[in-house]
């Protein structure tokens, strides 16, 4: 059973290349190329909506790209406090630790 189906397999694919090839070429001429050749190049540097966002210099995408979900954005506060509140602001020498 299976040397039927590679040999069938065999057969046909060559008829299967030639068919890729073929759509591969068609499309280049119909300008579906152009069309994502011209997408790439109007690539932005800040992000808009339906729009390709360049990467940094360290092949990254920037960090101002990505926004902050919403519980990061209240895991910056405790409370009504900041971070700058809740940080110790004494001097490590000023510190009895015995």
């Amino acid at each position: 059973m299976t040397r039927r189906i590679l040999q069938a397999v065999r057969r046909h694919a060559a008829v299967a290349a030639l068919a890729v090839s073929c759509l591969a070429l068609t499309a280049s001429f119909t300008g579906a190329a152009d069309a994502a050749r011209d997408a790439l190049r109007s690539a932005v540097s800040k992000p808009r909506p339906n729009a390709v966002l360049k990467l940094g210099k360290n092949a990254k995408f920037p960090a101002s790209a990505i926004p902050k979900v919403g519980s990061a954005r209240r895991a910056d506060r405790l409370g009504s406090l900041r971070a700058v509140d809740v940080t110790d602001s004494c001097d490590a020498i000023t510190v009895d630790l015995g």
